[in-house]
């Protein structure tokens, strides 16, 4: 649901946006599922989101420890490098190490969509938080890409929504354009969408994401497989840049910051089902 809000302390430098935007469409597209990524995949070049990470993240600079969220951490503490590194990395091998996390059905330790942190497992209750989702899609004239069918509140299509409102709001307040009630429109349904979409679950998920790499580690190392640990160790990487930038666009936003609790509580529907999706196929260790 977009509220009007009032916008004193939300950031309105275009540069700045245009940073946030570089940083948010290399983070949907590294949390993608590689399998839906082989054609068009046009990840930005290394020194463009180094740039764009130093700049998004001054803006944070200075900002006390207590004004983090739970799973959050300090923007300067994080180092956009592994983003880079994941998007460059051949497709064949992004998809080995994605598999490894995240397997062919989401894991329950660390699902990469929203629903599945809901406290509540009434399905009610779910379908109307990822029906609210689709509404902000719709309400912009978006529609879900059938050919690539990852749930509208799968992190990755969360986040390219974001990017989507910024470049949206870049838009509209080019002086050419000079759209202020489009930019109104766009910014007031940012800072709902993080509020009621993005800060309140995606730093768990990116510290649960880190934490399952790390156990997946010792089994992938048994195998002596080098490139495989790299390579999932990058993907941890990303996972903590992920905390970092749920910071940079709370703060950005002037959205306060959130103390609650939470854990994925994954529906599982047949428990005689492999619902990790851990196989021979996907090659992920047993936990």
């Amino acid at each position: 649901m977009i509220a009007t809000t009032t916008h004193a302390n939300i950031e309105t430098d275009p540069a700045a946006l245009e940073a946030r935007r570089v940083v948010a469409a290399a983070l949907a597209l590294a949390l993608r599922d590689p399998h839906w990524t082989v054609e068009a995949f046009d990840p930005p070049p290394e020194n463009l989101i180094r740039c764009a990470w130093a700049l998004a993240a001054s803006k944070c600079s200075g900002a006390p420890r207590s004004g983090l969220s739970l799973g959050e951490i300090p923007p300067d503490e994080a180092d956009p490098t592994p983003l880079a590194r994941w998007l460059a990395l051949p497709h064949a091998r992004r998809e080995r190490a994605y598999r490894i996390v995240f397997g062919h059905v989401a894991p329950a330790a660390c699902p990469p969509t929203e629903t599945e942190y809901c406290s509540s497992k009434d399905t009610t209750h779910r379908a109307q938080h990822l029906a609210d989702a689709a509404g902000f899609y719709n309400a912009f004239g978006l529609e879900p890409d059938r050919a690539r069918p990852e749930r509208h509140d799968h992190a990755s299509i969360e986040i390219a929504f974001v990017a989507f409102l910024l470049e949206h709001r870049i838009n509209a307040a080019d002086p050419e354009a000079a759209d202020a009630e489009r930019e109104t429109i766009c910014r007031d349904a940012q800072q709902a969408f993080l509020q009621d979409h993005i800060v309140w679950w995606i730093p768990t998920f990116a510290r649960l994401m880190e934490e399952r790499i790390r156990r997946l580690l010792q089994p992938v190392a048994q195998r002596d497989d080098l490139e495989v640990r790299d390579d999932i160790e990058t993907l941890a990487a990303v996972g903590r840049l992920l905390r970092a930038w749920t910071a940079i666009e709370r703060q950005a936003e002037d959205i306060e910051p959130l103390h609650r609790i939470i854990e994925p509580a994954v529906m599982i529907n047949d428990p005689e089902d492999d619902a990790c999706g851990e196989c021979s196929s996907c090659q992920a260790p047993p936990e």
